[in-house]
């Protein structure tokens, strides 16, 4: 019973049906076909060639007439190109000529250009695919044939070496795993109530607090890697693991200078026993010590000569007062200061809920550490030369650093000082009791000619008048 029929079509726009169709989960053939564009003449030819089967197949008769919201058809593209640079695109010579008959084999109509040595591609309107030169050499060869160029390697030289930026970090965690130490990831925002355990006050300015936390547990940016050590400590404490050896490589934020800051860190935890007993040997409890041996030895990686650890201002409540010092990397006259170690004040252990008596903590910066690993290692020659040692017995006063000791002991020795180990100590009968006596290995190795036993002599000499003045000890024996 129809008598009246309307006929619509439209082009719809690529990018509203692609979203919708992306929203909904919905692909169907219509939505792949119009979101890839489709020339807005085609509406008006899909309602003319439907208008003419409804006259054809159901007798119907056509009125005079359309209501058409784009009128005009779309004008057909010109792309410029220059057959020079499709020819060196492609790497291979083709005449313009060639590419004319190439292009007119698609439909594409070609014209001078304005330019010398140009011409014009007119692009028909169904090929939305041809907008840029590259478009145009493109087509090109895709007519003449791939398989018509001549394989080649490009002539442009390979990129410079660039060294990859986390291999140093990642050969610092071979290092310290290989020391028994394990690794730990712990959250960078931490509770206000962490930062007032290590006595910083709650509105400290250099503290960066976050607008929307989502607990007030995870509420500002960690100032000390210690809160999340010191809560892995507890946790496997609770678990009955009292035999820690933990680090973490991470950052550190505040505002510094107006703005915020971030510094890159290594921070080490030692607790309980380093070596679990067993029916050989007694257990062995993890000490300052320990760690120090540690912080040696990535010293050593990074290219130092040696570590000297000096006294420093001990932060109260957190670091215990004489078990606290500098770490000072010394490179031939050149000294870094990497951090510092200490053990962890018994009352910031009692704050944390820790059960551990003593714990060892060391934090390094990784700035300058990274400044020590990029310098080229020297190697030194092997020596022919005899090298000679003599054992040096000090006893200084109990509240001497054994670094003051060992910075004389360097001083005074001359060039030819190689090695300097402290490798006992003692206190007890004859000394009093406000005494301690160092004992040092001073290794001379000769460079250039032998050393006599008179040279020798005269460093210890030297040696022994500068602890004399500097530290004011006395030599308990000497050998």
């Amino acid at each position: 019973a129809t008598t009246d029929v309307i006929v619509e079509s439209a082009v719809f726009d690529p990018v509203s049906i692609r979203r919708t169709a992306f929203r909904y989960g919905l692909r169907s053939e219509a939505s792949l076909r119009f979101e890839k564009g489709q020339e807005s003449r085609l509406a008006r030819v899909g309602a003319d060639r439907t208008a003419q089967l409804l006259a054809e197949w159901a007798g119907g008769r056509v009125a005079t007439g359309v209501v058409d919201t784009n009128p005009k058809d779309d004008e057909p593209k010109r792309v410029s190109f220059r057959p020079a640079k499709v020819s060196k695109l492609l790497g291979a010579e083709i005449s313009p000529d060639d590419m004319k008959a190439a292009l007119a084999r698609v439909e594409i109509a070609t014209e001078d250009g304005a330019e010398a040595g140009a011409l014009i591609a007119v692009v028909p309107t169904h090929r939305r695919d041809i907008e840029i030169e590259e478009d145009v050499a493109e087509e090109v060869i895709r007519v003449i044939g791939y398989e018509t160029l001549t394989p080649q390697l490009p002539d442009s030289g390979m990129p410079a070496y660039r060294p990859e930026p986390s291999l140093a970090i990642n050969g610092l965690r071979d290092a310290l795993a290989g020391r028994g130490l394990v690794e730990v990831l712990t959250n960078g925002l931490i509770a206000p109530q962490d930062h007032a355990r290590l006595g910083l006050a709650a509105d400290d300015r250099a503290t960066i607090r976050v607008a929307n936390p989502v607990t007030a547990d995870h509420s500002e940016l960690r100032r000390s890697m210690l809160p999340g050590l010191l809560g892995v400590l507890g946790r496997n404490e609770r678990q009955r693991r009292d035999d820690i050896a933990i680090f973490e490589i991470g950052a550190l934020h505040e505002w510094r200078d107006g703005g915020p800051a971030q510094s890159e860190v290594l921070a080490m935890l030692l607790a309980g026993n380093l070596r679990a007993a067993s029916w050989a040997e007694p257990p062995r409890a993890a000490s300052l010590a320990d760690l120090k041996g540690i912080v040696d030895t990535i010293a050593t990686r990074a290219h130092a000569d040696r570590v000297d650890y000096q006294a420093t201002q001990v932060r109260d409540g957190i670091e215990h007062p004489g078990r606290t010092a500098a770490v000072i990397a010394v490179t031939g006259d050149e000294r870094t200061p990497l951090g510092r170690v200490f053990e962890i004040d018994p009352r910031l252990l009692a704050a944390f809920e820790v059960k551990a008596e003593r714990v060892a903590f060391a934090l390094i910066q990784l700035e300058p550490l990274r400044g020590l690993a990029s310098r080229v290692p020297q190697v030194r020659r092997i020596e022919t030369l005899p090298a000679f040692e003599r054992d040096l017995a000090v006893v200084v006063g109990h509240d001497e650093p054994a670094a003051d000791v060992e910075r004389a002991i360097r001083s005074a020795a001359g060039p030819n000082l190689a090695d300097l180990t402290l490798f006992d100590r003692y206190t007890g009968a004859p000394l009093t009791a406000n005494e301690v006596s160092l004992a040092y290995r001073l290794r001379f190795q000769p460079t250039s000619e032998p050393l006599t036993e008179q040279q020798i002599d005269d460093s210890v000499a030297r040696v022994t008048e500068a602890l004399t003045r500097q530290v004011k000890g006395r030599i308990r024996s000497a050998g």
